[in-house]
């Protein structure tokens, strides 16, 4: 009977033991998310806790082309940024296979971590990586580490490893840099439409008013040459009128010359040219105050400032002759021999004065007279001030007995 307890004994102890090893060798079934597994490692009699050797936050630098590690501790405050690319931390010898979990505990919220890990060549540890897009979220986490090598859950609970950090809310930076780069181009867009098209009605607006201006200008020059071709024949015809009266008092010599450059005279007075120099319109003058000595005998003076070079000074054709005849004319023709007219070249800073003087008996300068002289040089004076907005004639007579001067300055000229 003794030997027969025995032997059930033996039976039972060796199937016992049997079945427990088939148990221990059959591998845990590999969780597709959240296990980091050091190799195909059997359980083990005693379970040791998950032993954490460092953590630290990786961050990218120098525009993305390096990496910079910081070790961090537990409770460590941080920012999620652009830069941030993960946290990762190292586990001491691990002999088990281990579930990582993130607990967010704003509202408690728990994600398993995927099993992203690298195992040290010397088998000293592993290192486990939670990428940033996890703990995007400003607040609390707690990072759970559980060995799962078939334990319960009361002793997998007791052997755990955790630590936490807080992220911090960006309170500086409202948007993202990626954010910022799309905004500003939009901005910069916008901006550069809204510059090119202000650009573009600018320059559409500042070409209209050159065009109106142009037209304004050739319309002025037009109404400038119906002026002098008003005052030519005006001029012809009191230089012809002198030569008859010469020839009827039989003054033949005096006639000829008055003749001779009367023609030179005409050959200026026709020319078409817009400016001519001071030079010229000096000789013009010449000639035109000679003619009218030989019939009434007055004295004239032509000055002209020292610091004035009359070849490099242009201005208007004929701008001084029909006021020098209409001085001879309406001022000193009675007096004849008595008679004086004086015509002066002066520089005030960058203005061309121009003036003509006599010693005549004056006139009304309110008053409006038949003569076409005067008034068509008034009008030739506006008309040139609408092609020269920018440096106008001013004109200016002033009479009183015995003495009339016309000033005529040519402001900013010189």
């Amino acid at each position: 009977m003794m030997k027969k307890l025995f032997y059930i004994l033996v039976v039972l102890t060796f199937s016992n033991s049997t079945f427990a090893q088939q148990k221990l060798s059959t591998p845990n079934k590999p969780n597709p998310v959240s296990i980091i597994q050091t190799d195909s490692v059997q359980a083990k009699s005693s379970v040791k806790a998950a032993e954490i050797a460092f953590i630290s936050l990786s961050k990218f630098i120098n525009n993305g082309q390096d990496i910079d590690n910081t070790s961090i501790k537990d409770g460590a405050k941080i920012y999620n940024t652009d830069q941030t690319q993960c946290i990762f931390f190292d586990l001491k010898a691990p002999d088990y296979n281990y579930e990582v979990r993130l607990r967010y505990l704003n509202d408690q919220t728990i994600k398993r971590m995927p099993s992203t890990w690298r195992l040290y060549p010397d088998r000293r540890g592993i290192r486990f990586t939670i990428y940033d897009q996890y703990f995007k979220k400003p607040g609390q986490y707690e990072v759970i580490i559980t060995p799962i090598n078939g334990i319960d859950k009361a002793a997998a609970k007791s052997h755990q490893a955790k630590f936490s950090f807080t992220v911090l809310a960006n309170e500086n930076k409202l948007l993202s840099g990626k954010e910022i780069a799309i905004i500003g181009i939009i901005v910069c867009a916008i901006f550069g439409a809204i510059l090119g098209g202000s650009i573009t009605y600018i320059k559409r607006r500042a070409q209209r008013r050159l065009d109106v201006e142009q037209q304004q200008k050739e319309l002025a020059k037009s109404q400038l040459a119906t002026v002098r071709s008003q005052l030519n024949p005006h001029f012809m015809f009191n230089a012809l009128a002198g030569i008859q009266n010469l020839m009827n008092h039989h003054k033949i010599d005096e006639a000829n010359r008055y003749l001779s450059k009367f023609a030179r005279l005409t050959r200026n007075v026709l020319n078409q040219k817009e400016l001519i120099s001071l030079a010229e319109e000096k000789i013009m003058l010449e000639d035109y105050l000679q003619m009218e000595q030989l019939r009434f005998g007055f004295a004239y003076q032509i000055n002209v400032a020292a610091d004035l070079n009359l070849d490099n000074i242009e201005i208007p054709t004929m701008l001084l002759q029909p006021f020098v005849e209409n001085a001879v004319k309406h001022g000193i023709a009675e007096k004849l021999e008595d008679g004086k007219i004086e015509v002066s070249f002066i520089q005030q800073n960058d203005n061309l004065v121009l003036q003509i003087t006599d010693n005549g008996k004056g006139f009304d300068v309110a008053k409006n007279y038949e003569g076409l002289g005067l008034q068509l040089s008034k009008n030739r004076v506006a008309l040139l001030n609408a092609i020269y907005p920018t440096t106008p004639v001013v004109l200016a007579i002033t009479t009183e007995q015995m003495k009339t001067k016309i000033t005529l300055t040519l402001t900013h000229w010189l």
